[in-house]
């Protein structure tokens, strides 16, 4: 029996079942990895060992993007996703809120920012 006898595993196939991506996605990462040749050595545990690796990248992007925010004196957070950075374009034109479920409210307009009863 010759090396090129050997009937190699559906490597997109597998590694779709282990990572939940599409085969596109994975075609690209085995691609772009420049570690492709690894798989005729050993393809069971290069389909292992990839599916591992791909199934971290996942979780640490996940990971990286949630923001925790204490609310409160209790022990309750609220978890916040952002795909690269937290979102800041409201930040700038923002008022106090008294009456209100939030505790600041966004504003559009240039005139006095002491309380919007006051505006006209």
């Amino acid at each position: 029996m010759n090396e090129g006898d050997i009937e190699l595993p559906d490597l997109l196939t597998d590694l779709q079942d282990r990572t939940q991506l599409t085969r596109k996605t994975i075609t690209r990462i085995l691609t772009e990895s420049g570690r492709l040749n690894d798989f005729k050595r050993n393809p069971q545990q290069f389909i292992e060992l990839t599916g591992e690796i791909i199934n971290r990248q996942k979780r640490m992007a996940l990971v990286d993007g949630i923001k925790y925010q204490r609310l409160g004196e209790d022990q309750f957070y609220a978890q916040e996703l952002f795909s690269n950075e937290e979102l800041t374009g409201y930040m700038k034109n923002l008022l106090d809120a008294e009456k209100s479920v939030y505790e600041q409210v966004v504003y559009d307009s240039e005139q006095s920012t002491t309380s919007p009863l006051n505006w006209k």
